[in-house]
């Protein structure tokens, strides 16, 4: 069992550097008008590789080869990855380009320049408070996800799974309409508007039996969840959540794409990398203490009330950082005779 944890606590640790390097690899490879489209493709060849691995590959080969085999695949796959990905002409310019541009400063300097960079962007500052906020509730999801199928929804914990399958259809809408959405309104506002649509669609998890019978009860839709309960023998509540799970998918996705892109426009080359390794780090720690609490909290108040509350806060926190000054950027000043 421990090595299996210390396989987990080496592989988070390796992401804790891929992650933030593939984020800020992208302007090197696309134009600042491709940004958004770039994010997109790149979040979707991710979803796509994790759904081969996890649903198609992994099943086989641990049937077939077993745990080590599988475990030596996969490692023999990462070295095959990094290989490919240093042959990357573009990445290697990028690289021998940025090297005059990265601060000389002592190591605390480096590992508090991306920080500075998000406290002197406004528009930086929004999507880093919109990322952390969305992750948060998606990793609180993911933990409140077994006992909302129980109590909530009054399935079997494994059948999780195909409530919230849905929302990968919601992903590959939001992968699709985002880049244009983006070029027309801008990544800012796309990534405010994902938060809004995902503190809502959260909130409306909470509230799906009432949200049910709203519908039933005023919208008169046929076929419709009574025609799908009626012939199909699937609970309407049960049908309505997986409804749902599409505009969290969408929503969580939109922020993902918009509001990286906005750390890509924002971050001065040479820190683009500090710039996602900070927003990661400040998301990770801000969500650890919630996760502990959250599932003991649930068991002791209920599951849809922790959903409301935890969407509600997140709303009013988004809000607050969004037209606070006290934690943002300070507001810029235009130079004398300028306006």
């Amino acid at each position: 069992v421990w090595t299996i944890y210390l396989l987990v606590l080496a592989f988070s640790t390796v992401n804790q550097f891929t992650g933030p390097a593939e984020s800020a690899a992208l302007p090197g490879l696309v134009r600042r008008d491709q940004l958004t489209g770039g994010n997109s493709w790149m979040l979707l060849t991710i979803m796509v590789g994790q759904a081969v691995g996890a649903v198609v590959l992994a099943p086989v080969v641990l049937k077939i080869f077993g745990v080590e085999a599988s475990l030596g695949m996969s490692a023999a796959t990462f070295v095959g990855a990094a290989f490919l990905v240093s042959s990357v002409t573009g990445l290697r310019t990028v690289a021998v380009n940025e090297e005059g541009r990265r601060d000389q400063g002592s190591l605390l300097d480096a590992m508090t320049a991306g920080w500075r960079v998000l406290r002197t962007s406004r528009r930086a500052f929004l999507a880093l408070v919109y990322l952390t906020v969305v992750g948060t509730l998606a990793k609180a999801l993911v933990v409140l996800a077994p006992r909302y199928t129980e109590d909530v929804l009054d399935i079997e914990t494994e059948n999780a799974v195909f409530v919230v399958a849905p929302a990968a259809i919601g992903a590959l809408i939001a992968l699709v309409l985002t880049p244009p959405l983006a070029r027309w309104l801008g990544a800012a506002k796309i990534a405010a508007a994902g938060f809004v649509l995902y503190v809502l669609s959260i909130a409306a998890l909470g509230l799906v039996v009432y949200v049910r019978s709203f519908i039933l009860d005023n919208l008169d839709l046929d076929p419709g969840l009574a025609f799908v309960e009626r012939e199909v023998g699937v609970s309407s509540v049960i049908t309505m959540a997986m409804i749902l799970a599409i505009p969290v998918g969408f929503a969580s996705t939109m922020v993902g794409v918009a509001g990286k892109t906005v750390l890509n426009e924002e971050a001065p080359e040479g820190k683009q990398a500090r710039v996602f390794a900070t927003q990661a780090a400040l998301s990770d720690a801000i969500s650890l203490l919630p996760l502990f609490a959250i599932g003991g909290v649930a068991e002791l108040v209920g599951v849809r009330e922790v959903l409301l509350v935890a969407a509600a806060t997140a709303f009013l926190v988004g809000v607050y950082l969004s037209v606070s000054r006290r934690f943002g950027p300070p507001p810029q000043v235009q130079p004398a005779g300028v306006g």
